[in-house]
């Protein structure tokens, strides 16, 4: 959050924001899906897709070990978590319009490994 905010007072908002029940991935997945359809109406667009790994290794004294949201990443060690986002574009303009979906996981337990099957 300290990141986010330029003070205090914008550190304290976001971070309420974030901690509401309402407040969760899913929703703001669905609100970012509703305002790029908004947005893209009656327009040609081109749908971009891109894969991510958002590594924490380096913060990993900040997260409890049994974090749900964390997995390891590509190096089969460090933890994080996968992003691939969508991004919507206006063909004729090629200015970004918003994200049409956003898919996030994570390596489990139970498939530690990139090469593991099971």
């Amino acid at each position: 959050m300290n990141k986010l905010a330029d003070n205090h007072s914008d550190n304290m908002t976001y971070s309420r924001f974030f901690n509401k029940d309402s407040v969760t991935v899913p929703s703001i997945i669905q609100a970012l899906q509703q305002k790029a359809l908004e947005v893209s109406k009656g327009r040609h667009v081109l749908c971009i897709k891109d894969s991510s790994e958002i590594n924490y290794q380096k913060h990993s004294n900040f997260f409890h070990v049994d974090d749900e949201d964390l997995g390891t990443v590509g190096n089969n060690y460090d933890i994080g978590f996968f992003l691939h986002p969508t991004l919507v574009v206006d063909t004729a303009g090629c200015f970004p319009l918003g994200l049409s979906d956003v898919h996030i996981w994570n390596r489990h337990e139970d498939k530690p490994h990139k090469r593991l099957l099971k």
